[in-house]
């Protein structure tokens, strides 16, 4: 296992943090992927999986940004663009080079998603459960 899900990764909305732990799980399927040297193999299907679970995921949190106005929107909607931007860099260069681009998109996976949740996300809570999300 690469990533453990850690109650600190928690935005106390449950919709959301199921959501995060799906990434986590993605991550964790790159990792046994790598360990057992079958790469090459699949990693396209797992940056295709990963690209495609981030549009729906970000897509679930600007619906809220959106229905409760949240002030932060546009800066957090770029941030996630960046996101979007990254992964579609690995999966247009991977090929060829799947040794080190598993590495490189597990590290960015794991830095991104857990200082994403922690910083970037959990300021969105209050906002949310003052909407009644939980």
């Amino acid at each position: 296992m690469y990533i453990n899900w850690l109650p600190d990764y928690e935005v106390e909305v449950a919709e959301i943090d199921e959501q995060h732990k799906k990434f986590v799980l993605l991550i964790n399927d790159l990792y046994d992927t790598v360990e057992v040297g079958s790469e090459e193999i699949i990693l396209g299907d797992i940056l295709d999986q990963l690209a495609a679970y981030a549009n729906y995921h970000f897509a679930t949190e600007e619906k809220y940004f959106d229905k409760f106005d949240y002030p932060d929107s546009a800066s957090h909607k770029g941030v996630h663009q960046k996101f979007r931007d990254t992964v579609a860099d690995f999966q247009q260069n991977y090929v060829g080079q799947e040794d080190e681009y598993a590495m490189k998109v597990m590290d960015f996976m794991k830095s991104w998603l857990t200082n994403h949740i922690i910083t970037v996300d959990k300021a969105y809570a209050d906002c949310f459960h003052d909407h009644g999300l939980n």
